[in-house]
């Protein structure tokens, strides 16, 4: 990233210029600041809600894996998993959003700002000596900016991946248990109808049934 530099004849720059510019970028920096906290904060919503879901699928792994009296109990785990497993890695992206990398801190060291021995420089006046320091936080505010402006829109773009796919996640869980639910019943009235259709008469003729007569049943 580039940082942004004042021309070497800074010393004939308007302080009141200067410190306009300077009035300016503090502004921008605690927007900068505000944004990235807004980002965070959305980030923990989607943790709020990430962490419920979460809790109610472990506790039906827990739950089917103390049964154990299911008869696909290794599918059913392994089906679970899939749910379980982009909710965990969603939860971690969306924890690793929530801490920004921006900088917040307002201020800066008195060994940051200015040297001590420019500071009790005898060839500067107060003038001079003013126009040094706010030269060099201008400098460091265009940074500071760049680089909070940088990584809030990284920030905004992974944020908007994982809403992105915590909706189609959600999507496609709801259409699975839908074709798994209506797959049960229609498995269930099937075999309930075959019970009372077809085993009857094949205990009376179970030699006609294992032959296959059709038109004795």
């Amino acid at each position: 990233m580039e940082s942004w530099k004042l021309p070497a004849d800074w010393k004939k720059a308007h302080l009141g210029n200067m410190l306009h510019a300077l009035d300016q970028g503090e502004k921008r920096l605690e927007y900068s600041c505000a944004v990235a906290q807004r980002i965070g904060q959305r980030a923990f919503v989607i943790i709020t809600l990430l962490m419920p879901m979460l809790s109610v699928l472990l506790y039906l792994l827990v739950t089917l894996a103390q049964g154990g009296k299911v008869k696909d109990f290794p599918l059913s785990i392994g089906a679970l998993m899939l749910f379980v497993a982009p909710v965990l890695v969603m939860l971690g992206y969306a924890v690793w959003i929530m801490f920004p990398r921006s900088r917040f801190a307002e201020g800066r060291f008195p060994s940051e700002t200015m040297s001590a021995d420019r500071l009790v420089h005898e060839e500067y006046d107060q003038d001079k000596l003013r126009k040094a320091m706010v030269s060099e936080e201008l400098e460091f505010l265009d940074l500071s900016i760049r680089k909070n402006e940088a990584q809030n829109a990284t920030r905004q773009k992974h944020l908007k991946r994982l809403i992105i796919a915590l909706c189609c996640w959600f999507l496609v869980t709801v259409v699975c248990l839908t074709v798994l639910a209506l797959v049960a019943e229609y498995q269930g009235s099937w075999y309930q109808g075959f019970q009372r259709a077809v085993l009857p008469k094949a205990y009376q003729a179970p030699g006609a049934f294992l032959l296959g007569c059709p038109w004795y049943l």
